[in-house]
């Protein structure tokens, strides 16, 4: 999702002339973060990220943007318990949502966006989801990456099992290595 607002504003070029502010527009571009289901119980949040470009589609640097989610219901919250963040954008037109943590509130929610240069304003929406259930277990653009973390997690625990009740067996086993005998010699 590419939104653009442009302000019907007058503004000036570089070399002094007025252009009319329907040339001049800012858009918002959302990097990461559309479409995540934030995991409730191991606390695992998607942070949102999004690029600021200007009608050449080029970055914009300095772009003040606020990333502002619902007070109620599902979400989640900033540092400090916040429900806006502001950031600058940088020199490559990208702010991050840092600190974002889900709240304990499953469903979908909004995370609204707002950048502002100058006389420009633009506005988009990241959707995310808050989730008990772990993210992949299903059919999934993720290619079923979880269903091997969480197969490698059971073998692991199926080995350190056999091998802890192997150990706590009443007849010990002895188990001896022998290197066979030595032979010198030119090579057979």
């Amino acid at each position: 999702m590419f939104l653009v607002i442009a302000n019907p504003m007058m503004a000036q070029s570089p070399a002094g002339k007025a252009i009319s502010a329907s040339t001049r527009k800012l858009g918002i571009l959302p990097l990461e973060g559309e479409g995540a289901i934030n995991f409730i119980p191991a606390h695992i949040a998607i942070v949102p990220v999004v690029e600021v470009r200007d009608e050449n589609d080029r970055p914009v640097e300095g772009a003040s943007v606020t990333f502002s989610l619902p007070e109620t219901g599902p979400g989640g919250s900033f540092p400090g318990g916040q429900f806006a963040l502001t950031k600058i954008s940088d020199q490559r037109g990208q702010a991050a949502a840092t600190g974002f943590s889900a709240n304990s509130i499953p469903g979908q929610f909004l995370i609204r966006v707002t950048a502002y240069e100058k006389d420009l304003t633009a506005t988009a929406f990241i959707h995310q989801t808050n989730s008990n259930k772990m993210p992949g277990l299903h059919a999934s653009k993720s290619g079923g990456r979880w269903k091997w973390v969480l197969l490698g997690i059971a073998a692991g625990a199926g080995a350190g099992a056999g091998i802890y009740f192997a150990r706590k067996s009443s007849t010990p086993s002895p188990i001896s290595i022998s290197t066979g005998s030595v032979v010198f010699g030119s090579p057979r």
